[in-house]
C-alpha cells in the first residue's frame, strides 16, 4: 500500500499499513504514524498535523496529508513545539 493510500484511509478513520506508515487507535484519537514517530492524529472534527521537521520523507508525508486533508472537512491544527496554527476545512 503507497503513503497516498495509508493517508486516505487515515482520514477516513480506517486502519492502513505500509512499511513505515501505519494507523493506530489512542484511546480517543485516531493517530497516523510515521515509524515510531506520531506525526498526525484526528480527534473529533479536528485533525492536529505535526508540523516539526524530521527527514525529507517525513516532509514529504506531511505535506500529502496537509493537501489531502483540504478536501475534507476537518478543521486543521497545524502544530510544532513553538506554536499552534488552526485552520478550516473545505467547510
Amino acid at each position: 500500500m503507497k503513503n497516498e493510500e495509508v493517508i486516505k484511509n487515515f482520514l477516513q478513520k480506517k486502519n492502513a499499513r505500509n512499511l513505515n506508515l501505519h494507523t493506530q487507535h489512542d484511546g480517543n484519537k485516531f493517530v497516523l504514524v510515521n515509524y515510531e514517530t506520531p506525526i498526525a492524529h484526528i480527534e473529533g472534527t479536528d485533525l492536529w498535523l505535526n508540523k516539526c521537521k524530521y527527514s525529507p520523507t517525513t516532509s514529504k508525508i506531511q505535506g500529502q496529508l496537509a493537501y489531502q486533508a483540504t478536501q475534507t472537512d476537518y478543521t486543521i491544527v497545524e502544530y510544532n513545539q513553538d506554536k499552534i496554527d488552526k485552520k478550516g476545512g473545505r467547510r
